[in-house]
């Protein structure tokens, strides 16, 4: 950050989860069930809410567990005034570049995914991440963090958490062995 490789952030953290209920696979990440499970069905309002209060009119990219929570979110933030599409896996891949393209000419406001964006496409403008997919993986949650980091003059990046990653991981910015 201080050499200009990354912008600034501000990371805020509402836990709209109850962690006790995640249950890991056999990949080591936790599975759909448990975080449908641990993901409290409040975060749905809680991330319109949070938006408009911390990052409202910014450019955002929303991470979450699955289809149907992508669906509601993008529902909630379309109820709400904003303009906000659900990408995952089964989405066309015509249709994806489109509502990509859309994003980055500032049709679309916001992309509700799930698992996708977090290595292999350039969204250069995305000034603010929401994380409402737990995650065990360190490297998964770094790939949700710095989307929205790249730098431009005057930014300040905002990344809003839902779901307690911080607690395992720390802000993105902290210092990590990365020798052990």
């Amino acid at each position: 950050t201080n050499q200009g490789f990354l912008a600034p952030f501000d990371y805020y953290s509402i836990d709209d989860i109850n962690s006790k209920k995640l249950k890991k696979s056999s990949t080591g990440d936790y599975t759909a069930n448990s975080m449908d499970q641990a993901v409290s069905k409040k975060i749905y309002g809680h991330i319109v809410e949070n938006y408009k209060k911390l990052a409202k009119g910014m450019q955002a990219v929303v991470f979450t567990y699955s289809i149907e929570s992508a669906k509601k979110i993008a529902s909630e933030f379309n109820t709400a005034g904003y303009s906000a599409v659900e990408l995952d896996g089964s989405t066309d891949k015509n249709e994806r570049e489109r509502i990509v393209q859309n994003f980055k000419n500032k049709k679309t406001t916001i992309l509700v995914n799930v698992n996708l964006f977090t290595e292999g496409v350039d969204l250069p403008d995305v000034d603010c991440v929401i994380m409402a997919r737990p995650t065990q993986s360190l490297a998964l949650y770094l790939q949700f963090s710095m989307r929205c980091l790249n730098p431009k003059p005057g930014k300040k990046a905002i990344i809003i958490g839902h779901v307690a990653n911080w607690k395992t991981f720390g802000l993105p910015n902290s210092d990590r062995d990365w020798k052990s």
